[in-house]
């Protein structure tokens, strides 16, 4: 009897033949015959190049121009499961999704299902990610996690998750047909982009801060995970760290190396910290801050726990390591 995994690279190589592709090998595909260029593709004569000194920074593109509905449309939700999906935006785009040229799509059917898709440029990608054979994880246990699956198709790095494999199968194969062709393309950081850190230096910058038993992580630890924030923190366009005092709360903080200005908009009032160039926190009614500082050409967006007294001086110290280490 052949796996179930077998059935999906089986499924997913199909349908992929079907629309004029072929697999390579493990976790690839692409095109077996010539396609008709798209605009942005189809040759032109070459001209003196100009200067590029004073050029600006080529800007990110999204596949299918950031289009959720040219991902999955209604039909093939329906396909996968008959139910009432709903496009839903659970976590909006963060700034170094926004310019590394990633799409995140996210549908939900209630108790019928989920699916989520994101899409990110193959240039991306790790030497290591891309020789590992199709990426295929379903959690052990009943619960909200996805059936994974992550894979390149053409020229890029196609993570679908949905609620079984069967489910799955049918996101890769209906995505990755439509896949063929598009060319998402990522930003450089610009001048001026923070290095991301290791942690340890964040928590030594806690301890000069007012936290001077500081030790990593906080007690809940809302550290960001999967599979498109594990491209994005191994490419240098986002980190996290976060420390606390023990046996108390503390304060966790994400970097976004040239990620001012990108990305959701922030919410909360306007705040002032030194270091920053701009900043907005909002305050819940269980003492939890959130907020967002904007140095440079970069992004801070931080939680603190139970710090509000010494926030300032926490967040100045961070800020201040941060722009020691500014990759100019």
């Amino acid at each position: 009897m052949r796996s179930p995994l077998a059935r999906f690279l089986t499924a997913v190589a199909a349908t992929l033949v079907l629309t004029g592709c072929t697999m390579t090998g493990p976790g690839s595909a692409t095109t077996s015959a010539p396609a008709t260029p798209s605009p942005s593709a189809t040759a032109h004569p070459t001209t003196e190049p100009t200067s590029t000194d004073d050029a600006a920074p080529a800007a990110p593109e999204m596949a299918f121009a950031g289009d959720c509905a040219q991902v999955l449309t209604d039909e093939d939700l329906s396909a996968i499961a008959p139910a009432v999906w709903t496009a839903t935006d659970l976590r909006g785009t963060d700034p170094a999704s926004d310019l590394a040229g990633a799409l995140s799509c996210h549908w939900d059917a209630g108790g019928a299902g989920a699916v989520s898709v994101d899409i990110l440029p193959l240039s991306l990608v790790s030497e290591d990610a891309l020789a590992t054979p199709d990426i295929v994880a379903c959690p052990e246990t009943d619960g909200p996690d996805l059936c994974m699956a992550e894979l390149a198709v053409g020229d890029s790095w196609l993570i679908a998750g949905a609620g079984s494999e069967d489910a799955l199968s049918a996101v890769v194969g209906r995505v990755g047909a439509r896949l063929i062709g598009q060319r998402p393309v990522a930003a450089p950081l610009p001048p001026g982009s923070w290095a991301v850190p290791d942690c340890s230096v964040i928590v030594d910058a806690t301890r000069d801060g007012g936290m001077p038993d500081a030790e990593p992580g906080v007690q809940n630890d809302s550290q960001p995970h999967g599979p498109l924030w594990d491209v994005l923190a191994a490419d240098g366009r986002a980190g996290w760290c976060a420390a606390h005092q023990p046996e108390e709360d503390g304060i966790a903080v994400t970097f976004y190396p040239g990620g001012a200005d990108r990305g959701r908009e922030p919410s909360g009032e306007d705040f002032e910290v030194e270091g920053a160039d701009r900043g907005w926190i909002t305050v819940d009614d269980a003492g939890l801050t959130t907020g967002v500082v904007d140095v440079g050409v970069n992004r801070l967006a931080f939680a603190s726990y139970g710090y509000i007294d010494m926030q300032d001086d926490l967040l100045g110290s961070i800020l201040s390591v941060l722009t020691e280490r500014t990759d100019l």
